[in-house]
């Protein structure tokens, strides 16, 4: 602050404090306000069994199901088709690491799957696309083969799909009509 002819030294360190002061009590006052205002907004404090990673994640999961972006994530009410990663084959049973949604229960990350004689069993293989797509020719080809094979046929670690003629949304065990095994190889067609 600069110093004017004749006014006392003592009077603008004075000035300054006072000035000072003023603005930590305004800003005080605006943060009081700001605080009583947003009160009721704010969620309820955590207690202790609700605190940790998972009551977070839990909590964001609820608050995103409850926004207007969740219904993005909503399963529909009728769904037959699961896909995953075979864990363990018993016979005609498979068990399988779903790809579920993030908002979904994460108990069905697990489902058992029942296949039976007349399940058909499909191997998924990419055959490449013809060179006329590749050089914008427009032709009606499919880029994937499906081929027969026996339940035998899938091992552990096959990324499956399976259909059923149950709706499985809230299942862990249900019977399937179709697997279809995806292939990891893809074979190049030549023209």
């Amino acid at each position: 602050m600069d110093v004017y002819p004749g006014q006392p030294q003592s009077m603008t360190r004075s000035c300054s404090t006072s000035t000072h002061i003023i603005g930590i009590v305004v800003s005080l006052l605006i943060g009081v306000v700001v605080g009583v205002v947003a009160d009721p907004y704010l969620p309820a404090p955590l207690s202790n069994t609700q605190k940790g990673y998972q009551s977070g994640f839990t909590a964001a999961q609820d608050l995103i199901k409850n926004s207007s972006f969740g219904k993005v994530f909503e399963a529909p009410a009728d769904v037959r088709i699961v896909t995953g990663t075979v864990t363990a084959i018993q016979g005609n049973t498979l068990e399988l690491k779903a790809n579920i949604n993030p908002l979904d229960d994460p108990a069905l990350a697990h489902r058992t799957l029942l296949l039976s004689a007349s399940t058909t069993v499909l191997k998924i293989t990419q055959t490449g696309f013809p060179t006329s797509v590749a050089t914008s020719t427009k032709i009606a080809v499919a880029p994937f083969k499906a081929t027969p094979v026996k339940i035998a046929d899938i091992k552990v670690g096959d990324t499956i799909s399976a259909l059923s003629s149950v709706n499985i949304k809230s299942l862990s065990e249900f019977p399937v009509i179709t697997v279809q095994i995806m292939s990891t190889a893809a074979t190049k067609t030549t023209p």
